[in-house]
């Protein structure tokens, strides 16, 4: 019996009927209710021949059925096993579902303070530096990722600094968040520039212009992926 409207696909009969509309489409049905009906696509690629289910007819409609196994039968003119490419994607699913997540900015700092702050001999210094960052720095990349945060963001937390009439702070914020970012750098292994460089802020390269005449200025050029990762610039 060959299947050509929903109709038909819904009443067939036991046994393994060809369904129109696509090639290499069947639907098969059980004998009893413990084995239901379920679409499956014939191919033949080089000397094997395969056959790759579609999901059960209660799931999958005609249609869907269909659009499958034309979908499958263009991976099988390119040369690629439909069966092997949908085992491929659904690893690929699975390994994106378990993938660690980026860690925002508030964690990677929270992460730096665990790290290095017992080593801070001030009574107040690891609250100093903390408060800091969520006064000044939250608010702008708490929630980014590290490849999230650009120049024009520390420009913005050193500016709200300034605003708040706090220069100096803006200078040790903009030096808390360097070391931060350098240490997120050198974790993850990512040969990418640090934002928060100090060299590549305004007050920095006044000084670098003055102190060093007839030099190239320092430019946002300077965040090139070759320099070594994790290496604050001094």
């Amino acid at each position: 019996m060959k299947i050509s409207t929903k109709v038909q696909a819904d009443n067939a009969p036991p046994g393994i009927h060809k369904v129109t509309g696509a090639v290499g489409l069947y639907l098969k049905v059980g004998e009893g209710p413990k084995t239901p009906a379920s679409w499956f696509y014939r191919y033949r690629l080089g000397d094997k021949r395969r056959e790759m289910g579609l999901g059960a007819r209660a799931i999958v409609s005609l249609a869907e059925a269909r659009d499958a196994a034309k979908e499958a039968a263009g991976l099988v003119r390119k040369g690629l096993d439909p069966i092997d490419e949908r085992r491929r994607e659904r690893a690929e699913n699975i390994a994106k579902s378990h993938a660690r997540p980026a860690a925002a900015f508030d964690e990677m700092a929270a992460d730096y303070l665990k790290a290095h702050g017992a080593e801070w001999k001030h009574k107040y210094a690891r609250s100093m530096w903390w408060s800091a960052l969520v006064k000044y720095a939250m608010p702008v990349i708490g929630d980014l990722g590290l490849d999230e945060i650009e120049l024009s963001h520390i420009t913005a937390i050193m500016q709200r600094a300034k605003d708040a009439g706090a220069p100096e702070q803006a200078r040790r914020v903009r030096a808390s968040i360097e070391a931060v970012l350098n240490r997120a750098i050198r974790a993850g292994g990512k040969a990418i520039g640090n934002p928060a460089d100090a060299r590549l802020h305004p007050s920095r390269r006044r000084a670098w212009a003055k102190n060093c005449p007839g030099r190239p200025p320092l430019t946002d050029k300077w965040l090139y992926p070759s320099y070594p990762i994790g290496v604050p610039f001094r």
